[in-house]
C-alpha cells in the first residue's frame, strides 16, 4: 500500500481453498456443539460435492473434532467417477478414513449432523429435509439452497452484506422476505462474544463464502512463515528496473 511494489508472488488458489475449508471447519466444534444432543460424538462427515474447496475441508477435522478418528464420507457429485477418484485420492493422502461413496443427487443423506456443501451449482439444488433436526451445513458454495430452506433455518455468516449479492442462496431470500432478519448472527461476533446459537429442532445453516482480506491476511502469514524457515525463492531486482 505504501509504493505499490509487489512483496510476494503465490498461487492464491491454494490459499483461498485452504482459508475456506478452515474457516468452515473451525465454526463446526463451535456451532455443531451448540446443536447436538449432549455427548453426541461428531462422528462423520457428508460431502456434497468432489473438488478441492471439500478435499481441503478433510484435512482439517482430526485437528478440531479429535473425536473424529474416522470419518465417513459421502462424495457427492454429478460425475460419478469424480466421486469415485476423490475418495481414491482420500485414500492415498488421508490414510484411515473410512469412506463410503454415493451417487445420490438432490436429497443430503441424513446420516451424519455436519454437511459440507461446495458445488459450482449456479441455483438451488438440494433438498435438506432428509437431514435430521439440529443438523449443521457448512454451506460454502453460495447458491445451492433454495429461500425456503434459508428461512426455516438458523443463518450464521461471515459478514451480512457480503453475502446477500451476486444471487447468493441469501438474496433472493431478502428480496421474497424484504428484511435480512434471517440472519441471526456473524461467526465473528460469536467467536468474539462466546455466544452459541441454539436451535436444537433446526437446521444451522454456516455460510463462509470469504472476504478478500482474509485471503490477504493468510498470504501475510505465510510469507513471514516462508521467510522463518528460508523457503521460497527470493527475486533480487537490479537498480532502476521495474
Amino acid at each position: 500500500m505504501r509504493t505499490g511494489h509487489p512483496e510476494m508472488l503465490l498461487d492464491g488458489s491454494v490459499t483461498s481453498a485452504r482459508r475456506t475449508a478452515a474457516s468452515a471447519v473451525l465454526a463446526a466444534p463451535v456451532l455443531a456443539a451448540a446443536t447436538l444432543a449432549p455427548r453426541e460424538p461428531q462422528t462423520g462427515v457428508t460431502l456434497t460435492g468432489c473438488g478441492v474447496l471439500d478435499f481441503e475441508v478433510l484435512t482439517f477435522p482430526r485437528a478440531l473434532l479429535p473425536e473424529s478418528a474416522e470419518v465417513t464420507l459421502f462424495g457427492l457429485d454429478l460425475d460419478p467417477a469424480r466421486a469415485r477418484a476423490f475418495a481414491e485420492r482420500r485414500a492415498v493422502q488421508l490414510p484411515g478414513l473410512r469412506t463410503t461413496a454415493t451417487e445420490r443427487i438432490g436429497h443430503i443423506p441424513a446420516a451424519r449432523p455436519l454437511v459440507s456443501l461446495a458445488t459450482t451449482a449456479a441455483g438451488p439444488h438440494l433438498d435438506p429435509s432428509d437431514c435430521p433436526p439440529g443438523t449443521l451445513l457448512l454451506h460454502q458454495s453460495p447458491r445451492d439452497l433454495a429461500p425456503e430452506t434459508i428461512l426455516s433455518s438458523v443463518n450464521i455468516v461471515d459478514d451480512g452484506d457480503h453475502v446477500c449479492r451476486e444471487s447468493t442462496s441469501q438474496q433472493p431470500t431478502e428480496e421474497q422476505a424484504g428484511h435480512r432478519d434471517f440472519i441471526a448472527d456473524s461467526i465473528g461476533a460469536i467467536l468474539a462474544g462466546g455466544r452459541r446459537e441454539r436451535a436444537p429442532e433446526a437446521l444451522t445453516v454456516f455460510s463462509p463464502f470469504g472476504l478478500g482480506v482474509l485471503d490477504l491476511a493468510v498470504a501475510d502469514l505465510v510469507r513471514h512463515r516462508t521467510q522463518e524457515q528460508a523457503l521460497g525463492t527470493d527475486v533480487l531486482l537490479p537498480p532502476g528496473a521495474r
